[in-house]
């Protein structure tokens, strides 16, 4: 790494992998973006309530953005590119710090994702019956359980004030962090598995045509593509655990998955 500070000195432009990661997070921001407008416009039009999920559902949104924000400033210091491409230390520094943050706003917006989606199932489901009512709660408490425990770890290691931590990025490798990270990723697709099957239920439970309740099924069911980015983060995880270098260039498949 050369001295400069400016990672624009080394790089003219983005490379393709960085690209990819920046279309998928504001593409996949404003698709968002769009659903989650016409939701409110039109659960707001039938129903003049903004319920307890719509809040959660605009957190999570929100928390979303400052994902996506986060990334791209991580990008443009040079996140996507190999180690030894970036200018200087004070370049991987701020790709691993943002990138760091652009983590919690991740993990974040999906426990506010999934609890939206759970308290959504609950206003239906605590009316026909107990036994399922109490495993949609039994999630939503592991969910923010797992995914507070695993910020806090993270942030016990790999924050700014950690020595080393932003330099070496040794913190991304330490056992309790990758202990944390599969058993966050473990339940995660679980909660995401058990929910889908759960509103899938309830479709299969209302009185409609064949062609709706297959529409609402097919709607629902899109959180598995949650469950299989989980997956895939994991199988991520344990890669780069196992190279143990070349962080900025990995983190962005991470982050690509993230999203």
């Amino acid at each position: 790494m050369n001295s400069t500070n400016n990672p624009r000195q080394q790089q003219n432009g983005f490379n393709t992998h960085q690209t990819d990661s920046l279309v998928c997070l504001w593409v996949l921001f404003s698709v968002s973006s769009v659903v989650m407008i016409l939701r409110l416009v039109s659960q707001f039009g039938i129903l003049r309530i903004i319920r307890t999920d719509d809040v959660l559902m605009i957190i999570a949104w929100t928390l979303q953005a400052g994902k996506a924000t986060t990334s791209t400033i991580a990008i443009y210091w040079g996140l996507g590119l190999h180690d030894w491409q970036l200018p200087s230390k004070q370049a991987f520094k701020n790709v691993m710090k943002f990138e760091m943050f652009s983590m919690i706003f991740g993990t974040l917006c999906g426990l506010f994702g999934r609890v939206s989606f759970a308290v959504f199932l609950l206003y239906f489901i605590q009316r026909v019956s107990r036994p399922r009512t109490y495993l949609v709660w039994v999630i939503i408490v592991l969910q923010v359980v797992v995914n507070v425990l695993f910020l806090a770890i993270i942030l016990a290691q790999c924050a700014p004030s950690v020595k080393g931590a932003w330099y070496a990025g040794l913190c991304r490798t330490s056992e309790s962090v990758l202990a944390m990270q599969y058993v966050q990723g473990a339940i995660n697709a679980a909660s995401n598995i058990c929910l889908t099957f759960l509103a899938v239920g309830l479709v299969l439970q209302i009185h409609a045509s064949g062609y709706a309740k297959a529409s609402l099924g097919i709607l629902l069911s899109f959180s598995l593509i949650a469950t299989v980015a989980e997956i895939v983060d994991t199988v991520e995880v344990s890669k780069t655990r196992n190279e143990g270098s070349d962080f900025a260039y990995r983190l962005n498949t991470w982050n690509y998955w993230y999203a």
